[in-house]
């Protein structure tokens, strides 16, 4: 029997759990999905947490027995899918994760090293974290990569912004802002590339916006980072 090429395997955790190879789906018990959930988010495990962490009101013999049981269920429906050693366990690096690669995407995009050469992909990576699950261990993974995506929005807005990709650049920011409408720097993000497209008659709009979503929800004013930038558009009309 041929070996299988692990590398045509794609895991979907933005939006929902799918695991989807050349042949369609590959169907996992709940079980099993949140055990390569965890690892394709967490990195190697232990055995002994990982069985703590979803079987903790069963004792340590009986939840390292569920977990061999997953992790069989897990090999059996995808052979390698789950590497394993007497004391940990993890998800084979060759299966593409969609989570993983937003990730990369976005440290090179902070870091200055990309993707502004293919911005769509980045674009493309949306949707909350395993959103119908409501275990508790992913609550932190779910803010860490909402709020990684925000803040590469942002800077991918304004990177396409000063390339003059204004298309694209407003698509990054809007999303932004669509993804946290309290956040000022989305608003902000929107602001900047109306001002560099010079629409100030727009960069006006989305400042108004600004001001009376944050003064309704927040009971707040933009700051003056934000008010500088639109009182420069008016100076630059009137001018």
């Amino acid at each position: 029997m041929p070996e299988t090429d692990l590398r045509a395997f794609r895991l979907t955790l933005l939006g929902m759990f799918r695991l989807t190879g050349l042949q369609g789906d590959v169907r996992l018990p709940g079980s099993v999905q949140r055990v390569v959930a965890f690892l394709a988010l967490r990195g190697g495990s232990g055995r002994s947490r990982l069985a703590g962490a979803f079987w903790p009101d069963q004792g340590e013999g009986q939840a390292l027995s569920n977990l061999r049981t997953a992790v069989w269920r897990a090999n059996r429906a995808l052979p390698g899918l789950v590497l394993t050693e007497p004391r940990a366990l993890w998800l084979s690096p060759e299966v593409q994760v969609d989570a993983q690669r937003m990730t990369a995407l976005a440290h090179a995009t902070l870091s200055g090293a990309g993707p502004s050469r293919d911005p769509i992909e980045l674009l493309g990576l949306d949707g909350e974290l395993l959103p119908d699950w409501e275990d508790e261990w992913l609550v932190v993974d779910r803010e860490r990569l909402l709020q990684l995506r925000l803040h590469v929005l942002e800077a991918l807005a304004e990177q396409l912004a000063v390339q003059g990709a204004y298309g694209l650049a407003m698509e990054a920011a809007i999303a932004a802002r669509r993804g946290d409408e309290l956040r000022e720097s989305a608003h902000r993000a929107v602001i900047k590339v109306h001002v560099a497209e010079g629409n100030a008659g727009l960069a006006e709009q989305a400042y108004q916006r600004c001001l009376a979503v944050l003064g309704r929800e927040l009971g707040m004013r933009p700051s003056a980072e934000t008010s500088a930038l639109v009182a420069a558009a008016r100076r630059s009309v009137v001018n």
